[in-house]
C-alpha cells in the first residue's frame, strides 16, 4: 500500500478544491490553516498540494518545509537558516541575487559579495544616513526618477534602487553631482570611484558572482542581529515580489508548524 494511499483521505477534498481556489489569478494573497490531530493526513495533503503547484499552468514555485523533518531541522538553526531554506525550495535562483548579496554583506564577509554590488551597496546606506524617506522622494522627483517605480517599501531599499537606476544607465556622476548639491558635507566621490573602477560584467556574469557564501551571523550584538535580520527580510521579500510578479503565484507551504523552533 502506498504511504500516500489517496483513498483513505477523502475527507481533505474540500481542502483541496480550497487551495486550487487559492491559486486562481483573481486571488492576491491568502493564508490557508490547517488544523488536525497527529497522523490526520496533513503531511500527505501538503504534499499534494505541492504536486499541485507543479501541475498547473507555467508551474508556481513552491516551497515546502517540515519542521519535523530532520534534515529540514539540520538547516533551521536561526533565522537566516529559514530564509535560506525557503529561497533554495523555491529552485529560483536567478530571483535571489539581490539577497545573497545582503546575506553576504551582513554576514560580515563583504569581500564576499560581488566588488560591484558591495560598492553599489555601500553608496546605497551612505545615502540612507542622510536622507529620510520623503527627502529621498523628493530628490528622486527633481532628478526625474519615478519614486514609485523604484522597488521595496524600506528607506535601504529605495536608496539601493535608486544607485542601481543610474547604474544601470551609465549616469552615475549625475548622481553624485546631485547628491554633492544636496548634501555637500559628505565627500560623495570616493563612493562613485570606487564602483566605477570596478570591472563591468553583463547582468548574467552578475547574477552568477552574487552567491551565497553560506556565513553565519557570528559575533553580533543583539541590536546588530535584529538589524541584519531586518536587512536580510526586506531582501528576501523584494525578491520574491519580482518573482511573484513573473510567476503570479508563489506557494509556502509549512508542515508542523507548531514545532518550528523559536529561533525560526
Amino acid at each position: 500500500m502506498s504511504l500516500f494511499e489517496e483513498k483513505f483521505f477523502v475527507d481533505r477534498e474540500r481542502k483541496l478544491r480550497g487551495f486550487e481556489k487559492l491559486l486562481q489569478p483573481a486571488t492576491r494573497q491568502s493564508v490557508m490553516l490547517i488544523e488536525a490531530a497527529e497522523k490526520m493526513g496533513k503531511t500527505w495533503l501538503i504534499i499534494k498540494m505541492q504536486r499541485i503547484c507543479q501541475t498547473i499552468a507555467a508551474g508556481a514555485p513552491a516551497a515546502r518545509i517540515d519542521f519535523r523533518n530532520p534534515l529540514d531541522m539540520l538547516k533551521l538553526t536561526d533565522h537566516l537558516g529559514l530564509i535560506r531554506l525557503l529561497r533554495d525550495r523555491l529552485e529560483q535562483p536567478e530571483y535571489f541575487a539581490q539577497l545573497n548579496m545582503v546575506i553576504n554583506r551582513v554576514t560580515a564577509n563583504q569581500s564576499a559579495a560581488s566588488p560591484g554590488s558591495r560598492h553599489l551597496a555601500a553608496l546605497a546606506e551612505q545615502i540612507q544616513k542622510v536622507f529620510t524617506l520623503a527627502e529621498l522622494e523628493r530628490f528622486a522627483r527633481f532628478s526625474d526618477v519615478e519614486f514609485e517605480n523604484l522597488e521595496g517599501t524600506t528607506l535601504f531599499s529605495k536608496c539601493f534602487s535608486l544607485v542601481g537606476y543610474y547604474f544601470r544607465r551609465q549616469t552615475l556622476p549625475d548622481l553624485i553631482l546631485r547628491l554633492s548639491q544636496e548634501r555637500s558635507a559628505v565627500n560623495w566621490q570616493p563612493f562613485a570611484d570606487r564602483i566605477l573602477t570596478t570591472p563591468v560584467m553583463t547582468e548574467a556574469e552578475s547574477i552568477t558572482a552574487v552567491t551565497d557564501q553560506n556565513l553565519r551571523l557570528v559575533g553580533v550584538s543583539e541590536a546588530e542581529q535584529q538589524h541584519a535580520e531586518r536587512q536580510i527580510n526586506e531582501a528576501f521579500f523584494q525578491c520574491l515580489a519580482a518573482l511573484l510578479a513573473d510567476k503570479r503565484q508563489v506557494v509556502l507551504l509549512f508542515d508542523a508548524y507548531e514545532a518550528a523552533p523559536e529561533e525560526a
